[in-house]
């Protein structure tokens, strides 16, 4: 359920930033910025609202729950509350990050995903950004309220990969990060970190 009466914070935030503030009258806040390519957006850090990030422009790497999550244009991450996590820029970014108070239950599952980014939510989100803290403050808060409802069933996308310690693993993952659109098939990755393909699939599977 939305409260009636919601306060747009997007801009307006402590130094934390919107992601430490538990206000479930502010369900949704958000945040924009650019940054360089190779920039950390953040070091390692876990906050109590849900995180789904999204870059208008440029490819993002979330590093969580034990693998590297990519997030072109076409696609979001969706970080679940206090779940540690590192943002990178893969290149130059231009990001709208949203965020989610806890007392909004039952959004998705409890685990990191790759979201794929529907016209309907980049317009949502595009929309909420340039309303701006000044907007009108209903539309803000029905708004809000779709952009909960349309994130709920936002399509998952396999746009994660492993970040294991052997070095051929290590390997195959560098690569597929540096080219994120390449159509290598399982044996010629194998080739490639010099092992078996059955070897890889493990590595993978662990």
């Amino acid at each position: 359920m939305m409260p009636n009466d919601i306060e747009f914070a997007s801009f307006i935030v402590p130094e934390d930033g919107p992601g430490w503030i538990i206000d479930s009258a502010r369900p949704v806040m958000a945040k924009a910025q650019r940054w360089r390519a190779g920039e950390i957006g953040r070091a390692p850090h876990a906050h109590p609202r849900g995180q789904l990030l999204w870059a208008e422009e440029g490819i993002l790497r979330v590093h969580s729950c034990g693998a590297h999550w990519l997030a072109p244009t076409s696609h979001a991450v969706w970080i679940p509350g206090n779940i540690t996590h590192e943002v990178v820029m893969e290149t130059d970014v231009s990001a709208c990050f949203i965020y989610i108070d806890p007392s909004v239950t039952n959004l998705r599952g409890l685990h990191c995903e790759v979201l794929y980014m529907t016209p309907l939510m980049r317009q949502l989100l595009l929309r909420f950004r340039a309303l701006g803290p000044t907007g009108n403050r209903e539309r803000l808060s029905r708004l809000s309220g779709v952009i909960i409802d349309e994130l709920a069933v936002l399509p998952t996308a396999p746009l994660s990969l492993p970040a294991g310690s052997d070095p051929r693993l290590a390997r195959v993952t560098n690569r597929l990060l540096e080219r994120p659109d390449d159509r290598a098939n399982l044996e010629e990755l194998a080739r490639f970190a010099g092992a078996g393909a059955r070897t890889l699939e493990r590595l993978v599977q662990a």
